[in-house]
Order: structure tokens, then C-alpha cells, then sequence
């Protein structure tokens, strides 16, 4: 009886439900990807489930004939890198600046830290002692002034951190960190 008493107490779980101001919290990587590739200027329209499809299949479209170094040269590219014909086919001419090993990187960075902040921030939910999410930037060259005066803010737990980080960040790739808040009440 105590057994049983006890096992019923324990075996209760909480149905959480995620705030409605987290959009995307049921997006999947993939979907990330597919919005980063729909807003980068790096890669041609008619390209772009190609590309979504061969950063899935972590190809990056090596394959095909290499490009010679003429071609390399001719197209702006570092010619000591190696390149395929069908990585530059894909790419616009700011992609073709950048190259295509970081065209495909940046893409690929900014969807996986959109989608990696937003499972950080279900996990804080789901903790249920997590009472607000703080925001930790590098503060490097490489971030915008946004994200260096984004240091050390704290905010409610149901924030649209993606959305927020959306309309305010200007870097190739945001690089701030979410940070879980704990009160302790006993101290």
C-alpha cells in the first residue's frame, strides 16, 4: 500500500505548454534552414531546396568536376581551395565573394544557433526553476552594437528570443548566448 502510495505520487507528470510568444518552438532544424537559404543573398532562388537539401545531407554539393584554377581566378575565388562546379553554380555574385565553403557555413551556423536558442529556452521552461533567461554576448569584432549592449540583460522566460534576436541583430551570425536565471530564494 505505501509502495503503491508512493509510486502513483512520483509517476505524475506535468503537462507543460509553451508559451504562445515562442513561435517557432516546433520548428525543426530543417525549417531553419530553409528560411535562412530563403533570406540569404548568397544563393540563387531557383537553387534553393538544392542547397537546403545538400547542407542536410552534409555534402555541400563536393562533388562534380573541380573547378580549374583559372576558373577560380576568374571568378574572384581563392585558388589554393578546393571548389566544385556545382557549389559556384548555386551562388550569386555576393556568394561567389564570400566563397562557398562560407556562403554554405554562414547558413548553415545562423539556423542551427536559431534553433539551438529556442530548445535552450524550452529546456528553461521545462526545468520549471528557471525563472528568467540571460543573454551573454562575446563582444567581439565580429558582433554587431546591438549584441554587445545585449550583455547581461535579463529577460521573462517567455520572450521570443528568436524573434527578438531577428529584428535587432545585424552580425553575419549571431554569436549571443542564453543563459538560464535561477532565484534562490533560501539565500
Amino acid at each position: 500500500m505505501f509502495k503503491k502510495a508512493f509510486s502513483s505520487f512520483f509517476s505524475k507528470k506535468t503537462q507543460l505548454t509553451i508559451p504562445r510568444e515562442i513561435v517557432n518552438a516546433d520548428k525543426t532544424l530543417s525549417d531553419f534552414l530553409k528560411e535562412e537559404i530563403a533570406a540569404s543573398s548568397y544563393i540563387k532562388p531557383d537553387y534553393r531546396q538544392l542547397v537546403h537539401d545538400a547542407i542536410i545531407k552534409r555534402e555541400y554539393l563536393k562533388s562534380g568536376p573541380a573547378l580549374s584554377a583559372d576558373e577560380k581566378r576568374e571568378m574572384g575565388l581563392n585558388t589554393r581551395y578546393k571548389f566544385f562546379k556545382p557549389q559556384t553554380e548555386v551562388l550569386t555574385e555576393e556568394g561567389l565573394k564570400v566563397g562557398p565553403n562560407e556562403a554554405f557555413s554562414i547558413i548553415e551556423i545562423r539556423a542551427q544557433h536559431r534553433h539551438s536558442n529556442i530548445q535552450n529556452q524550452i529546456s528553461m521552461l521545462e526545468s520549471g526553476v528557471v525563472t528568467q533567461l540571460e543573454v551573454a554576448s562575446p563582444s567581439g569584432d565580429r558582433d554587431c552594437t546591438w549584441c554587445k549592449q545585449q550583455d547581461g540583460k535579463k529577460y521573462p522566460l517567455n520572450v521570443d528570443i528568436d524573434k527578438l534576436i531577428q529584428d535587432n541583430c545585424t552580425c553575419v551570425y549571431c554569436r549571443l548566448g542564453l543563459l538560464a536565471v535561477v532565484n534562490d530564494n533560501n539565500a
